[in-house]
């Protein structure tokens, strides 16, 4: 039985890097396994750097809290495990390792090898539950440089044990939002600290810049402006791997003749919107003189800076326009484009929704990727990808990743392809929502450094890892289940900024606008609770919301149909360890977000009907059946409840902080009490009313 939590206390357990006392002492060495025991000694290399030393600590603490196994390691001397440093082995991050009954040889290319050659042996005994690692040899070489991720445990925020977490998870490189010298989004950070910190893991650190560009590069003060700010990052902070620049973040006054020179979220003249997209949100020709500045002022302080652009914000453009741009991109910088976001979907014949943003939903790639990774191709620049293989998405807030390992297959399969016909060599897993780690994030590091998609074998292993022994099949079967059903996900707006952005604590009432941020400790929010988001704006590359919202709808019952399988099937199990039963109640919630969007469709539906109403019978009956929705979702509100307590994690989201806990739960139950008792019943009473009546009640 899990137990209730307070706010935040899930960083407790996303702290704890090494599972305590997973050995099962019942389990027999077979004749072709090495049982690791105590007093092993692990000899280092004698110019063992903080890499491989940082590596060697943890795998000491791995056998001791996991596999009560006591170690040290050395660098003269013999060791039963040898790290050994060959740059001629294969290439960056590629190890080998080699095991027989004498010992463990781990050869690797560099000592980020290395350290990954350690992680290795912690993955084979953690799925063994004993210290004993099989006879043979194991190769492994990374796939994807760099693969970055933001901080799930907080905004920007990366303690330690984090660092440690995802270096185990085969990435490289982590992000942090960026406003100036050690400030970053979420406030005061010591940027060359975590530079320093992060290396010792095998860790990159890019800066997501969040500048503001007010000049344009040809402008009298350009130099001075971006000296003050790229420069004088780079300058005091060298360390960063690279940048990575995204329209709304940064955008800049252009002088192109189809954008405006306005940012986006002032873009109007007299109160009136432009008609011309902001350079946030369009691909300007000027972009190009904007990066050769930046790389004027970069370069200076880190010559071998990576400078990343991300095309997000104009997927909605012209294709030539795009694909202009990117052909007159200045030489080293790199393209990120996103994977599968902006893609049409048929939901009917000729209704179409368009790929609002982030989404397991569909594997990809999607056409605008295509399109400008072609011409990425064609002209030898360097290709990365927004993918969210780091394990979740935008599809659901305040979840700490997607459990949904057959769509992720397919997700991997697709990037695996665009390496082979793109030249694909880098990844952004994930964006906002953070990193945590999960059984998706370890079988996209299984896959990403062997290549291969036949991952069956290896996710029995990562379910064995985390649930037991004896259970996989049906396990298997559920998240199957799982899986089928995020395909079924319409990843509209008004569902990823709506009832999936902020779960069940979505609002709803008859006259008014209240937002689920009841108070001002949800920052950075990005959930509405208006529905529809909007039909008339550059992204409407799709049916009127109306139009599609049988079908989105039906698509829901379906999902909901298959969660609620999944979890009857884990519900089965006759043996539930703890991690089993996070990842029951994670099911759980997932039912309660989409019960919350059917609801939210139906509301809709209703209250627009009573904009219209004619007649007092429809009336009555439209208020009936609202009165029936408040009841329903007064019921999901009531179930999600407990879901949250016991685990902290859920309605959490990095940037936005809670935006469905248990407070925010408890006020949306008021506000249903409220629009059931106070603002049905004043519909009631209009709807009802006659003159009659009045006079007889004045005369009382």
């Amino acid at each position: 039985m899990l137990k209730e939590e307070r706010r935040f206390q899930f960083r407790e357990r996303l702290s704890q890097v090494h599972p305590t006392d997973i050995r099962d002492e019942s389990i027999a060495k077979a004749a072709d396994e090495l049982l690791l025991d105590d007093g092993l000694i692990i000899r280092l290399p004698n110019d063992a750097g903080d890499v491989i030393l940082t590596a060697a600590r943890d795998f000491t603490d791995f056998l001791f809290t996991s596999m009560n196994v006591s170690a040290r390691f050395a660098k003269k001397g013999s060791g039963e495990i040898t790290l050994i440093i060959d740059p001629a082995y294969k290439t960056y991050k590629a190890f080998r390792v080699e095991t027989n009954a004498a010992g463990i040889v781990i050869t690797a290319h560099d000592e980020r090898g290395a350290a990954q050659g350690l992680f290795y042996l912690e993955d084979v005994m953690s799925a063994r539950h004993a210290p004993y690692i099989p006879h043979g040899i194991t190769e492994r070489a990374p796939l994807f440089s760099p693969r970055m991720t933001h901080s799930g445990f907080m905004l920007d925020e990366f303690p330690d044990s984090h660092l440690a977490q995802i270096a185990h998870a085969g990435m490289d490189a982590i992000l942090v939002m960026t406003c100036g010298v050690d400030e970053s989004l979420w406030g005061y950070t010591d940027f060359n600290d975590l530079i320093c910190r992060a290396a010792k893991w095998g860790l990159d650190v890019y800066a997501y810049s969040y500048y503001r560009s007010k000049c344009h590069p040809d402008d009298p003060g350009a130099d001075a402006h971006y000296q003050s700010t790229y420069g004088e990052l780079f300058r005091q902070c060298p360390g960063f791997k690279g940048v990575v620049l995204v329209g709304e973040s940064v955008g800049f006054p252009t002088k192109d003749p189809n954008a405006s020179p306005l940012p986006y979220y002032d873009n109007n003249i007299g109160g009136i919107p432009s008609d011309k997209p902001s350079a946030d949100f369009w691909p300007c020709a000027d972009y190009r003189e904007w990066l050769i500045k930046l790389q004027s002022i970069i370069y200076k302080y880190n010559p071998d800076a990576d400078i990343v652009f991300w095309t997000y914000n104009w997927g909605y453009a012209d294709r030539k326009a795009r694909q202009d741009l990117i052909r007159n991109l200045p030489e080293k910088v790199s393209l990120l484009v996103t994977f599968e976001t902006f893609e049409p979907v048929a939901l009917g014949d000729n209704v179409y929704e368009q790929m609002y943003d982030y989404t397991l939903s569909y594997a990809g790639p999607g056409h605008y990727f295509i399109s400008e990774a072609e011409v990425a191709r064609e002209c030898g620049i360097r290709l990365y990808a927004m993918a969210n293989t780091g394990g979740n998405t935008w599809d659901m807030g305040g979840v700490p990743y997607e459990p949904m390992p057959g769509q992720w297959l397919n997700r991997a399969r697709a990037v695996l392809e665009a390496r082979e016909k793109y030249n694909l060599c880098g990844l952004m897993e994930c964006h906002q929502y953070g990193f945590t780690p999960s059984i998706i994030s370890e079988m996209m590091k299984y896959i990403f450094d062997t290549g291969s998609d036949c991952v069956e074998d290896e996710l029995v292993r990562i379910i064995r890892r985390h649930y037991g022994f004896g259970q996989e099949a049906k396990i298997l079967e559920a998240l199957e289940c799982w899986s089928e059903a995020i395909r079924s996900l319409p990843a509209s707006g008004e569902n990823q900024c709506g009832a999936f952005r902020g779960g069940p604590s979505f609002a709803f009432s008859l006259a008014g606008k209240y937002m689920i941020s009841f108070d001002k400790s949800c920052k950075g929010r990005f959930v509405t609770s208006k529905y529809p988001v909007h039909n008339a704006t550059h992204q409407a590359n799709m049916a009127l919301s109306g139009v599609r919202l049988p079908y989105e709808k039906q698509r829901l019952e379906t999902m909901l149909s298959l969660l609620n399988r999944g979890c009857e099937i884990l519900e089965s199990l006759c043996d539930k360890n703890t991690e089993m039963l996070y990842l029951i109640n994670l099911g759980h919630y997932m039912e309660c977000i989409v019960t919350c969007a059917i609801n939210a469709m139906r509301w809709h539906v209703v209250v627009t009907k009573l904009n219209i109403v004619t007649t007092v019978e429809e009336g009555r009956a439209l208020l009936d059946e609202a009165e029936a929705i408040i009841i329903d979702e007064r019921a999901n509100v009531l179930r999600a409840l407990p879901l949250v307590k016991y685990d902290s994690r859920l309605g959490w989201d990095p940037r936005m902080e809670y935006v469905c806990d248990p407070a925010r739960l408890e006020w949306k139950l008021k506000l249903l009490d409220y629009v059931q008792n106070t603002e049905i019943r004043q519909y009631r009473a209009s709807n009802e009313f006659t003159i009659e009546a009045y006079n007889a009640k004045q005369h009382d």
